[in-house]
């Protein structure tokens, strides 16, 4: 059997097992091993569809001849062999283009497969899988693409606080009316293959979130809401289920957070996010990125920190006024933990959701945009995440929404039309043209008049400082002594730029204020030669 793919592209082999089980999906394994055309070999594990179907994916990652075969308990699927040729890809698809994503060599960043450096600028859409159909998710790529996001982040299983009644459930139910956890539904798991290939093909990465805090013991037991928990994985279920997940769609170059607003306050969190960890790593024919989503506020525990699947730190700043604040701490924690990973903030406060601690005022981008700029530049330097409530939940405007807590959520579609969105792409826009990777947190000598918000990172040579004000200001900064700088003005708001004026005051320089209303950003740079 040949098949003809590109490189970097899923390929999908299918199978027909010979006997018919109660429960394929626990009771049966699949494995394929697949030789790259330089002679490298890895395992791929199957996965089982629907009835006696089963199916295998991999993408490859060089071009030439692929060659596979089959291992199985079922004369069906043993001893099955064939070849996959692989031809370079020419189109305009990052994730084709460049490969699958890694840590980038400076340990702040991240990195394709071939180098290329990657600024993550993802989008909340926890809620998509079991409440969005697939003619929406269509619509939804195109406008997050056309605007450079590149990364949506994605729950695998119903988001408890969404809008509405999930449209489709993840597991079969058993005669008791509970959830079979070794009966997974296929139509739900198609639609979620849909997603995810739909989101490769677009270029953005799908990060997606096995078990959501719910459905794992001991969480968030503190909270003041009544959270429903359908169902609660251990240990053997959680990896016999993250090992489905992975074999599915590590043909994706997914990233995977394996954990989403979870506190790991209790003995008996960890043990089943570390068993579905460590099952997506075994199944994962490439190094896979691996985080955990904790709840808001928190910093990456040591239960977490100690794991060496723990690619990169992602924290939740949080949705109060303290949001700019926490993000300074998060950050600064974050890169004080060793060894050395990527650190950005995976949800800012979202635009248009209740503030809980302000008298339940409404966030509005202003306040939004600010938290990201903090964020990025006070040592989230790998990316940002963007969220709006709306497009989380996937509302719709007929749905009621039941969570008054967080106040009314846009519908989906207005929201993903929201200047936020284009707030947190400009953001991208002004860091990408920095060599964001080697930015640190710096502190400003001087800012007059000090405005409400002021952030700024620099590289470790002096050669480049980028610089946030939520009002404008002079900037005074210590840099190279004797260094000629020179700076350009970006407004968060409309993306406009404008010369900067820049002097010495001895061993400082100095910079002075832009001249629009609002918060405004700074890219100040040596000068080629002049020191």
């Amino acid at each position: 059997m040949e098949r003809r793919a590109g490189v970097w592209q899923a390929v999908e082999l299918e199978f027909t097992a010979e006997r018919e089980t109660q429960r394929p999906y626990a009771e049966l394994e699949l494995t394929v091993t697949i030789e790259s055309p330089s002679g490298r070999l890895a395992q791929v594990p199957g996965f089982w569809k629907e009835g006696r179907r089963w199916g295998a994916r991999f993408a490859p990652s060089e071009a030439g001849t692929w060659r596979w075969g089959t291992s199985s308990a079922d004369p069906g699927l043993d001893g099955r062999a064939g070849t996959v040729e692989a031809a370079p890809y020419e189109g305009d698809n990052p994730l084709f283009r460049h490969g699958f994503l890694g840590v980038h060599p400076s340990g702040r960043a991240f990195a394709h497969a071939d180098g290329t450096p990657f600024f993550w600028l993802g989008d909340t859409v926890w809620s998509v899988t079991a409440h969005g159909e697939r003619e929406e998710w269509a619509r939804y790529l195109s406008v997050r693409r056309e605007q450079g996001f590149n990364v949506a982040q994605i729950g695998a299983l119903p988001q408890w606080d969404a809008s509405g009644a999930p449209r489709r459930e993840p597991f079969e139910r058993d005669a008791d009316g509970g959830y079979d956890l070794d009966k997974p539904n296929p139509a739900y798991f198609d639609m979620l293959d849909g997603i995810v290939a739909a989101a490769a093909e677009a270029g953005i990465v799908p990060a997606l979130v096995p078990i959501w805090f719910n459905y794992a013991p001991g969480t968030n037991l503190n909270w003041d809401l009544e959270v429903p928990r359908p169902f609660v994985f251990d240990e053997a279920s959680a990896a016999r289920y993250a090992r489905f997940l992975a074999a599915r769609y590590a043909a994706y170059g997914p990233v995977w957070l394996v954990s989403g607003d979870t506190d790991f306050a209790r003995p008996e969190t960890m043990p089943v996010y570390d068993a579905a960890a460590r099952a997506i790593v075994a199944a994962s024919p490439y190094p896979p990125l691996l985080t955990v989503h904790m709840v808001g506020g928190m910093a990456t525990p040591d239960v977490a920190n100690e794991k060496p699947w723990l690619s990169f730190h992602m924290y939740q700043s949080g949705h109060s006024r303290k949001s700019a604040a926490n993000a300074r701490r998060q950050g600064a924690v974050a890169r004080s933990l060793a060894p050395v990973r990527p650190v950005l903030n995976g949800e800012p406060c979202y635009e248009n959701i209740r503030i809980g601690d302000d008298g339940g005022r409404t966030s509005d981008r202003a306040y939004v945009r600010t938290v990201e700029w903090v964020s990025v530049l006070s040592g989230g330097n790998a990316g940002l995440t963007f969220g709006n409530h709306g497009l989380w939940p996937w509302h719709r405007e007929e749905t009621a929404y039941a969570f008054s807590l967080y106040g009314e959520p846009m519908p989906w579609e207005t929201a993903l039309r929201s200047e936020g969105g284009a707030d947190a792409a400009r953001l991208k826009t002004f860091i990408a043209a920095l060599p964001w990777w080697a930015l640190e947190p710096t502190e400003l000598a001087a800012a007059e008049p000090a405005p409400a918000e002021l952030a700024a990172s620099a590289t470790r040579d002096g050669e480049v400082l980028a610089a946030y004000a939520a009002s404008p200001c002079r900037l005074t900064a210590t840099l190279l002594e004797g260094g000629e700088y020179e700076g350009v003005w970006f407004d968060p708001a409309t993306g406009r730029t404008a010369q900067a004026t820049v002097s010495r005051e001895g061993a400082d320089v100095v910079v002075e204020p832009y001249a629009w209303d609002g918060d405004g950003a700074l890219a100040l740079r040596r000068r080629e030669g002049k020191v």
